[in-house]
């Protein structure tokens, strides 16, 4: 199992270990994710982390984000997404509503360290597209500042539990504070489904230029998004608890379905989220089953094989899993009359080979 981990990466944003970070890979190979989520809140958490009404309003946000990520090599893989946001501000006088392009995200992940632990430092960014206008009449559908995110996540693969741990440094425009990210996760494998749940959070580290002085920014938040503290928060924090069920379906097909629940924080929005994502991979030159024989020491917990046994299988499987990938070479080409020449000789040892028949007997 530790040769196997040189072919593994860990990716953003979601919260799965095996079927997304010790995830077997190769140069070439390329997954395209499908993500829905809905987010529904009527509340705030002010400074002293207590809930406060929004007076009745209500904030609803759908978003669809589709995704590709491409491997250039065994230790480097790159992502992109364009997140589209719906979003719905409901208050006593007008509904809002609109729709639009919330940003274009992107991260690059390297695969630093495989043994003992997994190591990945990755670099994420954000650049908003969502045009909010402070003095306009429109509801928010995503954040107004630019983000640069370096961090590294760091995860072991045990036989059926996975561990991981993810802190992040998030860089803001704008004059916005800037956010000390951090995830604590564990995931379970049960045959071709797996678990994961635990904490997602963010701190604010510095202060926004706006600090002692957000008068006009609560202002525009009461009037487009009904009261919500959801974007565009002076110095937010936020403790969420994370859940996904996924779901193995073929060696390309994954599906998952999921929920984030807010626990605590302050000057931010407090609600839930759910989600449902469904992705395909393809590794281009690698056999159909092929996968089957990289996973097995992610999802076949059961065997009752020796180490040794097991150990000889999974170097088999990775040299078959090389060999299929490289170019098959070109066929030799042969002369004509090297193949009239060559057909001669098979025919001449043939005829050697054939025993003489016995002459009749003399008298």
């Amino acid at each position: 199992m530790r040769t196997l981990l040189i072919f593994v990466i860990l990716l953003l944003h979601w919260p799965s270990v095996s079927f997304g970070y010790l995830e077997p890979y190769a140069k070439k190979r390329w997954k395209f994710e499908l993500r829905g989520d809905y987010y529904t809140t009527s509340e705030n958490l002010n400074d002293d982390s207590e809930t406060e009404s929004l007076n009745g309003n209500q904030f609803t946000v759908s978003r669809l984000i589709p995704s590709l990520q491409y491997d250039f090599a065994k230790d480097l893989s790159t992502e992109i997404a364009l997140p589209m946001s719906y979003a719905i501000s409901q208050t006593s006088d007008e509904d809002r509503e609109r729709f639009g392009l919330q940003s274009v995200d992107g991260a690059i992940y390297w695969l630093a360290l495989s043994r003992p632990f997994i190591a990945i430092p990755n670099f994420q960014f954000k650049i908003p597209t969502s045009g909010n206008d402070p003095d306009g009449d429109e509801v928010y559908i995503g954040e107004s500042a630019f983000e640069l995110i370096p961090g590294v996540t760091i995860g072991k693969n045990f036989d059926f539990f996975t561990p991981e741990a993810y802190i992040g440094y998030d860089i803001r425009g704008e004059g916005r504070s800037h956010l000390f990210r951090w995830k604590l996760i564990g995931g379970f494998t049960f045959g071709d489904f797996y678990f994961s749940t635990g904490a997602v959070g963010f701190e604010s580290v510095s202060d926004d230029a706006e600090t002692g002085e957000a008068e006009d920014r609560l202002e525009t938040n009461a009037r487009v998004n009904g009261n919500s503290l959801i974007y565009d928060s002076v110095n937010p924090s936020i403790i969420k608890w994370s859940s996904e069920l996924q779901m193995r379906i073929s060696s390309s097909w994954r599906i998952g379905i999921g929920a984030d629940f807010d626990l605590a924080g302050t000057r931010t929005s407090y609600g839930q989220l759910y989600f449902l994502n469904i992705s395909y991979s393809q590794s281009p030159g690698a056999e159909e089953d092929l996968p089957k024989l990289i996973y097995r020491d992610i999802y076949d917990t059961d065997s009752e094989e020796n180490d040794s046994q097991f150990e000889a299988e999974t170097y088999e499987s990775e040299k078959v899993f090389e060999r299929a990938l490289k170019p098959e070479s070109e066929p030799k080409k042969v002369r004509p009359k090297q193949r009239v020449k060559s057909k001669k000789q098979d025919i001449d040892v043939k005829l050697r080979k054939v025993p003489k028949r016995p002459g009749p007997k003399s008298p």
